[in-house]
Formats: C-alpha cells, sequence, structure tokens
C-alpha cells in the first residue's frame, strides 16, 4: 500500500511506495535516481501493481523518516541529473500508521541483516497463534470437526497465507478482536473473563484502527457473531435469562470496541490538525473517510474502469466476490465458491420446507457470517471497487469455514444415516 501518514518504513529494503496514479507512472517512466535526505540512489526496479509502484533502489537498508525524511520531499531525477516533477506526492493520511512506527522503531533498535525477515516472522507466527487459539475455542464451544474445519482453512487458503508475513497489514490484528469476542462467549458466565475480555476489546480495536482502518465493519460484526448466535439460539429456546445475559455482555463489548475506534479517530485526528482535532477529525473523513464509504474514491485518482464500475448496481460488485479469482483452499478451485456459499441455504430451505425441522445454530452462524462479510463490500464500495483480490479475504472472517462444514457434517451425517438435528 501507499506511504504511512507517520513514517515511510515499508517491506523491503531499499525500497519505497508510490501511489498507483497517473502523475507518478509519468515520472517514474524517465527515472533513473532517486534523493532522499539529500542523498542520492539509483533506482534498479520498478514493481507496478493496481495499487501502487515499489520503487527499488542501491540502497541497502530499510527507508525511515529519520533518516530520509517524509516521502512528500522525495526528488526524482531522470539519467541526465535533470529533476522531475513530484509535487503531488505527498503523505498517506488515510490511517496513523502505527504499525509503520512500530516497524521503523524495531528496525532501529534491532538493526541488523535478516531485521526485515526477522519482522516478517514475528507477524507470520502472531497469525498462526491467534487463528489456533480460535481453532481451539471453537473446539472446547461447538465441536472437534468445526475447529479442524477452521484450522484447515485458515493453514491452506491463498487468502490467508499471502496476508501472513505482511508489515503492512499485519493480518493477526484482523483476528484479534474475533478472537476475544469468542473468548467471551466461551466464558459468558465468568465475570473476570467478561471484564478482560472488554477490555481487551477496546485495546485490541483502538490498536487495529491506528494501524488502518480497513475492514473494521467485518472485524467488529465476526468478534460480535459468536454472542449473537448464543443470543438468538437462547431466544429460539425460550430461555430469556440467558438471553439477557449474552445481550448485556454483548452490548457492553461492542461499546468496549467502538470506544476503541473512536479514541483512534481522536488520536489520528490530533495529529492531522497539528492539535487541532476537530479539524483533524474532517481530514480524517475526507482522507480514509470519503475514499472507503459506498461510492467513494476520496483523493485517489482511479483509472476509468473503476470510475464505470462504481456506476454499476452494487450488487454486481457483489456478484463478482463470488467467484474468488484464487482457490478456496489449496486443491479447491476459487470457481467452486458460488456452489459452496449456496449449498447451505439450499439445506436450510430443504429442512425447513420438507423435513419442518430447523437447525437455527447453523442457521445463525451462515447468516451472520453472511452480514459480516458484506457489511465492509456493501459501505466501503469504493474500496470494494478497487481491492477485489485482496478484499476476498473477507469470506473467511467465518462465512468460507462455516460454508465447509455445514456441508461436511451434512455429508457425514448422511454416510451415517443420521437426521440433522432440531
Amino acid at each position: 500500500m501507499p506511504i504511512s501518514a507517520k513514517a515511510m518504513q515499508l517491506v523491503c529494503l531499499g525500497a519505497f511506495a508510490l501511489p498507483n496514479v497517473e502523475f507518478a507512472k509519468q515520472a517514474l517512466e524517465n527515472t533513473a535516481a532517486v534523493v532522499l535526505a539529500q542523498k542520492e540512489y539509483r533506482v534498479t526496479t520498478l514493481e507496478e501493481n493496481s495499487d501502487f509502484i515499489m520503487v527499488y533502489t542501491d540502497c541497502d537498508r530499510v527507508f525511515t523518516t529519520d533518516q530520509d525524511g517524509a516521502i512528500r520531499h522525495i526528488v526524482l531525477k531522470d539519467e541526465n541529473g535533470k529533476e522531475l516533477v513530484t509535487k503531488n506526492t505527498n503523505d498517506y493520511n488515510s490511517q496513523y500508521g502505527l504499525h509503520a512506527q512500530a516497524v521503523e522503531a524495531f528496525y532501529h533498535y534491532i538493526y541488523g541483516k535478516y531485521t526485515l525477515e526477522l519482522m516478517q516472522i514475528i507477524a507470520a507466527i502472531s497469525l498462526a497463534v491467534v487463528l489456533s487459539m480460535i481453532c481451539f475455542l471453537i473446539n472446547k464451544k461447538y465441536n472437534a470437526l468445526m475447529a479442524a474445519v477452521f484450522f484447515i482453512t485458515f493453514a491452506f487458503s491463498p487468502y490467508i497465507t499471502i496476508f501472513a508475513k505482511n508489515l503492512y497489514w499485519l493480518e493477526f490484528l484482523w483476528f484479534i478482536p474475533v478472537l476475544i469476542g469468542l473468548f467471551c462467549a466461551v466464558y459468558t458466565e465468568n465475570k473476570v473473563a467478561k471484564g478482560l475480555s472488554c477490555i481487551a476489546m477496546f485495546f485490541a480495536v483502538l490498536v487495529k484502527s491506528l494501524c488502518g482502518y480497513e475492514y473494521l465493519s467485518t472485524i467488529l460484526i465476526a468478534a460480535m457473531s459468536f454472542l449473537a448466535i448464543d443470543m438468538v439460539y437462547a431466544f429460539y429456546k425460550k430461555e430469556k435469562e440467558k438471553v439477557w445475559n449474552v445481550f448485556k455482555i454483548t452490548v457492553v463489548l461492542s461499546i468496549a470496541a467502538l470506544a476503541g475506534f473512536f479514541v483512534a479517530i481522536i488520536i489520528h485526528g490530533f495529529a492531522l490538525g497539528d492539535g487541532n482535532i476537530f479539524e483533524g477529525m474532517l481530514k480524517v473523513y475526507e482522507t480514509a473517510g470519503a475514499k472507503n464509504l459506498a461510492g467513494g474514491s476520496g483523493a485517489i485518482t482511479m483509472p476509468e474502469h473503476y470510475v464505470v464500475a462504481l456506476r454499476d448496481p452494487i450488487s454486481m460488485m457483489i456478484e463478482g466476490y463470488f467467484n474468488l479469482s484464487a482457490n478456496i483452499v489449496y486443491g479447491i478451485s476459487g470457481n467452486w465458491f458460488g456452489i459452496i456459499s449456496m449449498l447451505p441455504a439450499v439445506f436450510i430451505l430443504y429442512d425447513h420446507e420438507i423435513k419442518e425441522r430447523t437447525d437455527i445454530k447453523m442457521v445463525t452462524m451462515y447468516l451472520v457470517f453472511l452480514m459480516a462479510t458484506l457489511s465492509w463490500l456493501i459501505l466501503a464500495e469504493g474500496h470494494s471497487v478497487i481491492h477485489g483480490f485482496l478484499n476476498s479475504v473477507l469470506w473467511y472472517f467465518g462465512f468460507v469455514q462455516i460454508c465447509l462444514y455445514m456441508i461436511i457434517d451434512r455429508v457425514i451425517k448422511f454416510l451415517k444415516g443420521k437426521d440433522i438435528p432440531s
């Protein structure tokens, strides 16, 4: 992604990124060298994708704001040493950039040949630990088959593994709120566990938001999903006291999550407004909010085909997300995702209309996790139109896993001659 607001720290030695917009393309086409903090570096390679252009140089270290200054002060030169126009280059203000500061600090204090690889390993291990804990708690709350499906999906999905060591996304931060919500759902009768969950949720959402607002609606709904499932099931069973108890902790946990988000907005606004919080918060909306909210593209200049796509009905955009470009898990083509996602709905309708019984827990899981994914795709339509491949990971906040589980569980019960639970 583009440069962070607070640091020019990226994920490669001797490299930085510019947004993939027309002025950057034109300038970089003729760039032979770059000047940062009055030091000149030769450009060795340019690597372009739909979001940004990575510029690799002959510098043998990671660029930092302390040593190299802000990205807006970069100077591009051609082969003859003539300066190229870069007046539109600026900091990436759509997020506070806490992760960039953390990576820069890590690199500053633990400098070495393999510092970058060490940071990436830490990020990947952190994700593995968080996802393993989620699978452990699912086994404790539900059953071993569901836990196994979650584990295998997490471990063998290219959409999960591709982000694992990425120092921009820090994927483990996405799933910590989900882990906390699940932990709270497992230990709803434990007052200490509920109190710790609320405190942890506040800080988890605060840190995630300071590292970027991407996918927050999906993350927060997924975090509350297991409690919501318990509440619906208790209501279905007419367990009024349990409904009330789960409802209370869901509300408190949601307030803690929203508080973390709003504190992050205030911190970000304070930084952007140079001490003027309200002016800064307006800038947060103009950069992060207007860019991502439905139909918005913010200050980013988008290619014409994205502009055209934003004029299409939102249903067309969502339909595209049901055809994954990569495997669902290794060995299962993404072309099957539409069928796999619809089969549980067929099972639900068949059970309700023909068998006249409903597994309310599975129905609720299917709908809640579907809603979690669709929330970001719809609310952040501008982001969803541009980042089709990246945003497909949102299906893995529970929806893919529950679809696979319902199919596998149905096959096992059929082979054993068992009926579904009522």
